[in-house]
């Protein structure tokens, strides 16, 4: 068993996060939110669109796939009914 995360690991948590929490998830939708991956700029960040043009803001901090999969487990340990 590998203790690799990869971003399908990422995506795989935030789907399941914006699922519990009942988020939009589109870029083509003002209030939609999105996982936003720049591996170069420190990982992944969950993005929220602001205008119709797709201006985004900052939900979270960027972190790595690992750590937005354990930031992802512990909400929904300490959060078991998902509200926000």
């Amino acid at each position: 068993m590998s203790d690799r995360y990869t971003i399908k690991d990422a995506e795989r948590a935030f789907h399941h996060l914006a699922f519990r929490l009942g988020w939009a998830e589109s870029y083509n939708q003002v209030g939609g939110y999105s996982l936003d991956y720049a591996p170069i700029y420190g990982g992944v960040r969950i993005v929220r669109v602001i205008n119709e043009r797709g201006g985004i803001s900052d939900i979270t901090d960027r972190m790595t796939p690992r750590e937005f999969c354990q930031a992802v487990r512990f909400f929904n340990a300490v959060n078991p009914e998902g509200r926000a």
